[in-house]
């Protein structure tokens, strides 16, 4: 997946869905309605009424083809399909996640109204299934401005967040080809307040990022080669992508800031924003399903500077039907020197999600706390510190 086409993060696909797919696939077959998203070369999407969207891969040839697809419907087209679970995922270049249905049968329910097309434009600012998308009228793909339009700042506080908002997305645009060695320690709970976390293994993996586009190598769990299915859930999502800097400050996603006031963090000044989002540019992928819920957050950037130091951000509100009812996400950004030139990178992140499905069960909660090190060019240096 590349930068112009990530969904942040905090944006990609879990493959450790095992258990929670286990009941449905005994049905073998899905069924669902809604709205016509995306379709491209390996697969299509549909959004359904509750703002879940489903991925399932198509046919390469016959009357389910991209070809075929492409002429006969639009973006917004409202479709039933049926699907079936795939024996293995498939990964889908184009998207950047894995696929585990497969699309069977398809029929025509009518036009989009301009209430519903207009509803479903505003669910993906950037036009996100702009990417790879061949639907006619889907919404072009926007990508990360370099420099935020122009904004006149009345205040201090203002000049202050338009400062920190040009700062940290020039630096999106200053991501250089890297490796880095990511450390993953995962803790499992069966709940209560507060959590009593179980320590369940460690991943170790290299990624590799270039050009914005990023993948991950030498996958380790406990010490053993990790590939394919056996990957852990909610691995994919990482704190190393740029994405996640273009989609908080972005003009194009509604988000908005307050200043909370300021704080001291290793010897540090900052400033403390309190974030608030309606939804739309940060997408929780799980399975087949994709999300983009509400969410409160706080954003730290040093004053004066205006360099993102910590984002955190917490959703609460999910529909019935996805397998999560809570989300929580921090990364921690600093300094690092590659070579001979400073970067704005990650050095931690922290995710804790809960369940909503019947398995493992309800309220039983995972959390993954990463840490990045050493950090070299993907050409030459490997010679990194952090100040």
């Amino acid at each position: 997946m590349s930068l112009r086409g990530a969904e942040f993060a905090i944006v990609a696909s879990l493959l450790g869905q095992a258990a929670t797919m286990a009941n449905a696939r005994h049905a073998r077959t899905l069924s669902f309605s809604g709205a016509l998203e995306r379709v491209s070369r390996e697969s299509m999407s549909l959004q359904l009424a509750d703002g879940v969207s489903v991925d399932a891969a198509i046919p390469s040839a016959g009357n389910l083809s991209m070809k075929v697809l492409a002429v006969r419907y639009e973006f917004g087209d409202r479709l039933a399909i049926a699907c079936e679970f795939l024996d293995e995922p498939v990964f889908d270049p184009h998207q950047g996640r894995y696929q585990v249905l497969l699309l069977k049968k398809l029929h025509y329910l009518g036009h989009a109204s301009a209430e519903e097309l207009s509803r479903l434009g505003a669910s993906q600012p950037f036009g996100f299934n702009g990417k790879n998308n061949v639907l006619k009228g889907a919404p072009a793909l926007i990508l990360p401005a370099q420099q935020p339009a122009a904004q006149r700042a009345t205040t201090e506080e203002q000049s202050n967040l338009e400062r920190a908002r040009a700062v940290n997305l020039a630096y999106v645009h200053k991501m250089p080809n890297f490796i880095v060695d990511e450390i993953t320690e995962n803790y499992a709970s069966a709940g209560g307040n507060p959590p009593r976390w179980e320590h369940q293994y460690t991943v170790e993996s290299e990624i590799v990022v270039i050009g914005g586009g990023d993948s991950r190598r030498n996958v380790r769990k406990n010490g053993q080669p990790l590939t394919g299915r056996g990957l852990p859930e909610f691995l994919i999502y990482g704190g190393h992508r740029a994405s996640n800097i273009w989609h908080l400050f972005d003009e194009h996603c509604p988000n908005k800031f307050e200043l909370a006031g300021s704080a001291e963090e290793r010897g540090k000044h900052l400033l403390a924003y309190r974030v608030t989002s309606p939804g739309a540019c940060f997408s929780i992928q799980y399975g087949y399903q994709t999300y983009r819920p509400a969410f409160t957050g706080e954003a730290l950037v040093k004053d004066p500077g205006g360099r993102l130091t910590r984002f955190e951000y917490e959703a609460r509100e999910f529909p019935a039907g996805f397998p999560l009812s809570y989300w929580k996400w921090e990364t921690s950004w600093d300094d690092v020197k590659i070579g001979d030139a400073s970067y704005l990178l990650p050095v931690s992140s922290d995710l804790t999600a809960t369940y909503s499905g019947a398995d493992p069960y309800p309220g039983h909660m995972t959390r993954m706390k990463r840490e990045y090190r050493n950090y070299r060019h993907f050409e030459a240096s490997s010679d990194v510190t952090f100040h």
